[in-house]
C-alpha cells in the first residue's frame, strides 16, 4: 500500500499538523502506509510540543537533537532531564518506535515535515508532538 492510497492518510497529517488527538491505531496506520525507507525518524532538531497543553500544542517545551542509527533512534541531546537514557527501538512490521518497556511508542504522523507523535501506554492520545526544524 502506498502512502496516496492509505486510508485516513490526509486526515492523520492534518490532525497532526494541528496538533490534534490523534488516535494510536491511526498514527500507525498512517506509519505502515509509508514505504518501509520512510517510516523511520531522521537526525535532526526537533521542537517538542504537548499535545495536552491548552493552545492545541502551541507553545514548544523543550528542543531535542534526535540522533537516528540503524534501528535506533536516541533523543539524547536534549532539554528534558533524563531523556538521555531513552533509547527507541523500530518495529519494522509495526512502524513504529518502542522503548525497552515497551511503554512509549514513538510514530512518524507526517512525513513531508518528518513529524513523530510520542504516546504514553493509556494515554488516549500523544503526550507530545517533535516536529524537525532542522
Amino acid at each position: 500500500m502506498t502512502r496516496s492510497t492509505a486510508k485516513g492518510a490526509p486526515e492523520t497529517v492534518s490532525m497532526a499538523r494541528d496538533r490534534g488527538p490523534l488516535p494510536e491505531d491511526d498514527a500507525t496506520s498512517y506509519a505502515l502506509s509509508l514505504p518501509p525507507n520512510q517510516r523511520r525518524a531522521k537526525s535532526g532538531c526537533y521542537i517538542v510540543r504537548c499535545a495536552r497543553c491548552s493552545g492545541g500544542g502551541s507553545c514548544p517545551v523543550a528542543c531535542a537533537y534526535n540522533l537516528s542509527c540503524g534501528d535506533i533512534v536516541w533523543p539524547g541531546i536534549s532539554t528534558v532531564p533524563f531523556l538521555c537514557f531513552m533509547a527507541l527501538f523500530f518495529q519494522e512490521n509495526r512502524g513504529h518506535y518502542l522503548n525497552i518497556k515497551g511503554d512509549t511508542m514513538v510514530v512518524k504522523v507526517d512525513e513531508e515535515r518528518e513529524t513523530l507523535a510520542c504516546y504514553e501506554r493509556g494515554c488516549g492520545g500523544p503526550c507530545c508532538y517533535c516536529e524537525r526544524s532542522c
